[in-house]
């Protein structure tokens, strides 16, 4: 068992604990509307992403989930320090707090715990979660607060570039943890046929290893010949000239 990746686990559990108690408490002192239903979802959500950390623990601590990431100790200090911002923030939660201060303890909430590292591991432990993940619904997620901000907009027009921020922040996340999923997948050992030389991708199938290394890496490949395969497959036009 790695206990630097199961602490990892336990810090996302609990932050995801903390989003969740605060979204109850405003759901439940919310009247009936739009905001009270989007209370209910953003906890609800919250809830779903709990039970995915603690499945995601449960194999850590049985050692089915190592070198997930790169500087583990140092994400640790990070999510540890991330703790103690969201604590500060939600531990005496005015319930009778207005609105537009609801909304954007909301919006930091979400700011905060978009971290790459952790919407990378989304994608990275899918093998292992049975293909249930939070990246199924996370876009959903932001996109309810981002409509928030939006209709907040038109009354406080600030709310309209703190929307525009948190789109911006959302995408910068999904695009560096794309770049750490790919960068994994990379370091990781790639199943090649021995004969025929394609590659074995995630889902199970076999592939050209042009177009393999294609999707992860985006690049394109021009064919040529080397020496050897000249010498090879036409040693006779060699020889002639």
């Amino acid at each position: 068992m790695d206990t630097i990746i199961v602490s990892i686990f336990n810090q996302c559990l609990r932050l995801e604990g903390l989003a969740h108690d605060v979204y109850s408490r405003f759901s439940e002192v919310t009247a009936s509307g739009e905001l009270r239903n989007f209370w209910i979802k953003m906890s609800e959500q919250e809830r779903q992403h709990m039970e995915y950390w603690k499945q995601v623990l449960a194999l850590a601590e049985s050692g089915k989930v190592e070198y997930l990431f790169d500087e583990p100790e140092k994400l640790s200090r990070e999510l540890i320090e991330l703790e103690k911002k969201i604590l500060e923030m939600t531990e005496d939660v005015d319930l009778a707090m207005d609105i537009e201060s609801a909304i954007l303890m909301t919006y930091r909430l979400e700011f905060l715990m978009l971290h790459p590292a952790l919407t990378a591991s989304f994608y990275l432990l899918r093998s292992l979660t049975g293909d249930s993940s939070p990246a199924d619904n996370y876009a959903d997620h932001i996109q309810s607060l981002i409509d928030i901000l939006k209709k907040m907009g038109r009354v406080k027009s600030h709310f309209v570039l703190i929307s525009e921020l948190m789109q911006q922040n959302w995408s910068n996340s999904q695009r560096m943890a794309m770049q750490l999923t790919r960068i994994r997948e990379l370091q990781g050992l790639v199943p090649i046929c021995m004969h025929c030389k394609n590659v074995r991708n995630d889902n199970g199938y076999w592939e050209k290893v042009e177009k393999y290394v294609g999707q992860h890496i985006h690049v394109e490949f021009s064919h040529g010949i080397c020496p050897d395969c000249v010498k090879k497959y036409y040693g006779d036009l060699v020889d002639k000239k």
